[in-house]
């Protein structure tokens, strides 16, 4: 329960005011999806209590944390490439959205490759591919607790049947080191590649300037 004294005041009060508002930002949801991860854990960790009692609300915010990191790369690399992905912006599933952020992410390196001949630096790319391994180990592992992305929201399946029917042990220890690798390559991976398709923003912007002159001395009496 709130301090009483404290929750008369007008600062304290200010501080829970919340506004809603039209929103299309995936980049923000993600942040506060990340956030909330990390305050649970700091919970855990001030209080003493045992994870398991926040199991489900930990890892049902990782997985939808890691769902809105995904779309929000798809989104952001699209204009970097010709095959879209975003058709599976309407999908819960982890697996597709890797699987389709994997192809985006290859997409943008072929098309720097054939259309700007910019190529990817060695260190750049095998760090990109190691967190790609990581990302993997941690979907597989949430599909692996929770087959049908039911289980960390519900108790019980459309059916009225156990989403868990078998006992077992994870540690969230082991599964949070595997989260923040993969936030971190959903963070950084437009800043890594920053370097690259800049460099095709500056090119296509020199295009639409050149396009324009040249519009405009048609479009002159003189």
């Amino acid at each position: 329960m709130p301090n009483s004294k404290k929750s008369d005041s007008d600062y304290y009060r200010s501080n829970f005011d919340v506004y809603f508002r039209s929103e299309k930002s995936f980049t923000k949801y993600f942040g506060q999806y990340r956030d909330t991860v990390e305050i649970l854990f700091e919970n855990l960790e001030s209080t003493g209590n045992p994870a398991d009692g926040l199991s489900c609300s930990i890892l049902y915010n990782m997985s939808h944390c890691l769902e809105l990191g995904f779309k929000k790369n798809i989104i952001y690399f699209d204009k970097y490439h010709i095959n879209t992905a975003k058709k599976s912006l309407h999908t819960h599933d982890l697996s597709q959205l890797f699987n389709d952020f994997k192809l985006v992410v290859n997409h943008v390196v072929e098309n720097l490759k054939i259309n700007y001949d910019v190529s990817i630096e060695d260190d750049d790319e095998k760090q990109t591919h190691d967190l790609m391994s990581v990302a993997k180990k941690i979907i597989e592992k949430l599909k692996d607790i929770d087959k049908n992305y039911i289980g960390f929201r519900y108790p019980v399946d459309k059916r009225g049947n156990s989403v868990f029917v078998e006992y077992r042990r994870e540690n969230l220890l082991d599964i949070k080191i595997l989260f923040d690798k993969t936030i971190f390559l959903l963070e950084f991976l437009p800043f890594v590649l920053s370097k690259y398709t800049d460099y095709v923003d500056d090119i296509e912007e020199m295009n639409r300037e050149m396009y324009l002159e040249e519009s405009n001395g048609q479009n002159s009496m003189f």
